[in-house]
This record gives structure tokens, C-alpha cells and sequence, in this order.
């Protein structure tokens, strides 16, 4: 295989790869999201980005994905527990009023 016809393949295999992560942080920001949506999807064409176009495409996605939700874990770990903290907490002044 030529020089050119490599870097075509890693240009292809990069720009398809991790493509779940990034349909899951423009949406749910689920921890491992990615890679959850990978295991949701198998079987079933998938419905985002660049793999919409290719079905075995979570061959080369689910490695990236993989790695790509390890790095974003301390956003994705942050948002959920954003999430989970109730917003209307008592205050302090009114506990004590009660």
C-alpha cells in the first residue's frame, strides 16, 4: 500500500472514529455515552454523523469511543452529578424557620 493510500486510511478511520462520543456529548453527556450508544445500536443501523453512511462502522468507532469517553470521564462524571444534585435545596435560614 502506498504512502498516500495510508494516510487516506488514517484520515478516514479518524474522521469516522469516536463519532458516537461526539453524538452523545452534543446530547445526553452520559458517562461512557459513546460507548454505551455502540452497544444500544449494535444490530441496528446507526442514526449520526459520518457512521450513518456505513453500518460495520462501529468496528473502528468503538475503540475510539472507548478512549475518547475515558478522557471526557471527568466532564461526563461532573455533569451527572450536576444532574443528580437537586437544584431547590433548603436553605440553611429556612430549615431553621421550620
Amino acid at each position: 500500500m502506498g504512502r498516500c493510500a495510508r494516510v487516506l486510511s488514517l484520515a478516514l478511520l479518524l474522521a469516522v472514529g469516536g463519532c458516537a462520543t461526539i453524538g452523545d456529548m452534543a446530547g445526553e453527556k452520559r458517562v461512557f455515552g459513546g460507548t454505551r450508544l455502540i452497544g444500544k445500536e449494535l444490530g441496528e443501523p446507526a442514526s449520526f454523523g459520518p457512521c450513518a453512511s456505513c453500518g460495520p462502522c462501529w468496528i473502528f468507532d468503538l475503540p475510539l469511543s472507548l478512549a475518547a469517553d475515558t478522557v471526557l470521564l471527568p466532564v461526563t462524571i461532573t455533569l451527572a452529578i450536576i444532574k443528580v444534585t437537586p437544584k431547590d435545596t433548603p436553605k440553611d435560614s429556612d430549615a431553621k424557620e421550620k
